[in-house]
């Protein structure tokens, strides 16, 4: 099958969506499939395989070239000054009339004056036009929607990686401005019924978005995030991030029990929980102390460096390294540690797929889920799995380290690897079956 996928996030393994688009776009590849990248606005980092639809120079619309000029000359306003006061008041203006500031304005332009291009051209010689989407990012894909109306019917299938926009997030992320969240989800519901097909990682993703409407979900596959996979070597201990590799070597060998967490701290995303538990974790006895290390490898939001976090910074059983490292080297680091964590929010429930669990199951080592009951981490681990607790819940997770542990002296950790169900779940054939499904509803309303 050949396959165009529009995007503008495909950023070398800079980000999660490009990850896990690359990661996607690859796993197509592996498939059989046929991959064109169409990608106007940047120049993507195509994953091994795909090739590029080059876009050629074509002068920008009034409309777009004036939406630059504003947000050119917004940046370069200085703070504070009358000039700034003046083009802040215009933005001001342009998103309330219309839910985008001038640099979501510029990429809608852009997008449907590239696209236009596309269709112009003709893009019948594939038999999917498949729009990934990446964070908050659907400029792409709502400008198909006005396309699509003025052309009438074009077949496209949509992706959401997140949920659009931040007003139908979850709690505790849901981010709400009266009218401009009102216009961006009347985009948002543009792009489910313009869409001919839609697909999301998890079914959790997918009902939330859709909210269950049997119409949607009719037209929805489930892709899952796919993980690196064989084919791309990873670094030893010694070949990684030279300023991680004496932590590496020193505590994440295969006689140290190494509990690992290597991911961006978010603002909502709070360790607290963790830190507290893994002090009484490790206090509890000196051989604990002497062969026990947490580690965390990633950004850190200010709001997530408080009195916890400085008090631990002092502890020698523990190492926060504030910095983002490289995509590879922090699966090195996973392959080399005991176990992994993945931590969410703390909320009712998840509809998200972090995009590392994909990897971790793919490695095939121990995962310490601390994540809501109701998740998608939960749902791929097992509501049973004993490696699985809330994010805020310190006996819960003083109790994952202590079966952890136990199980890395008694040499048993094999049997806390994720379940069969979860490879199943994440697997190339999953992957194909969903691009059957996306495949016939796009032939069947092309026949239509």
């Amino acid at each position: 099958m050949k396959i165009l996928v529009a995007t503008s996030s495909l950023d070398g393994f800079r980000s999660s969506a490009g990850i896990c688009n690359a990661n996607l776009l690859r796993a197509f590849g592996i498939a059989g499939h046929e991959v064109t990248v169409f990608s106007p606005l940047c120049r993507p980092v195509l994953p091994e395989g795909a090739s590029c639809l080059e876009y050629p120079a074509i002068p920008s619309s009034p409309a777009l070239r004036l939406v630059r000029y504003l947000e050119q000359s917004l940046r370069a306003a200085s703070a504070g000054g009358p000039r700034r006061a003046l083009f802040d008041k215009l933005e001001a203006l342009l998103n309330y009339a219309t839910g985008r500031n001038f640099q979501f304005a510029g990429l809608e332009l852009a997008w449907r004056q590239a696209l236009g291009w596309l269709l112009e051209r003709g893009s019948t010689d594939h038999d999917l036009l498949f729009f990934c989407s990446g964070g908050g990012d659907f400029t792409a894909a709502l400008a198909m929607t006005r396309l699509a109306r003025r052309r009438g019917a074009v077949p496209f299938v949509t992706y959401y990686h997140d949920p659009y926009p931040m007003s139908l997030y979850p709690p505790p992320y849901t981010a709400r401005t009266l009218r401009i969240s009102g216009l961006q989800e009347r985009g948002h519901r543009r792009i489910l019924a313009a869409s001919t097909a839609l697909s999301f990682p998890s079914e959790r993703l997918r009902d939330w978005v859709t909210e269950g409407d049997p119409a949607l979900v009719a037209k929805s596959a489930v892709l899952p995030h796919p993980a690196i996979g064989p084919g791309v070597p990873l670094p030893e201990l010694d070949q990684i991030d030279a300023a991680l590799e004496p932590l590496a070597l020193q505590r994440m060998g295969a006689d140290r029990f190494s509990v690992l967490h290597a991911g961006t701290l978010l603002s909502k995303r709070d360790p607290s929980a963790l830190l507290e538990a893994w002090e009484g974790f490790a206090a509890a006895s000196p051989e604990r102390r002497d062969l026990a290390t947490l580690v965390h490898v990633g950004p850190v939001h200010p709001e997530r460096r408080d009195a916890r976090w400085r008090r631990s910074q002092e502890d020698p059983t523990v190492a926060l390294i504030d910095r983002r490292i490289g995509y590879v080297d922090a699966l090195a680091l996973a392959r080399a540690a005991t176990v992994s964590v993945v931590l969410e929010a703390a909320s009712v429930s998840s509809p998200f797929f972090p995009g590392k669990l994909a990897d971790l199951i793919w490695l095939d080592k121990p995962v310490v889920g601390l994540s809501p009951g109701e998740s998608v981490v939960v749902d791929l681990l097992g509501a049973d799995h004993p490696l699985c607790a809330e994010p805020g819940d310190v006996e819960g997770i003083r109790a994952v380290l202590e079966t952890a542990w136990q199980a890395w002296r008694e040499g048993t950790l094999t049997e806390l690897r994720p379940p069969a169900g979860a490879h199943r779940a994440t697997s190339p054939e999953r992957h194909g079956e969903a691009l059957d499904l996306l495949r016939r509803r796009v032939g069947t309303e092309v026949a239509g």
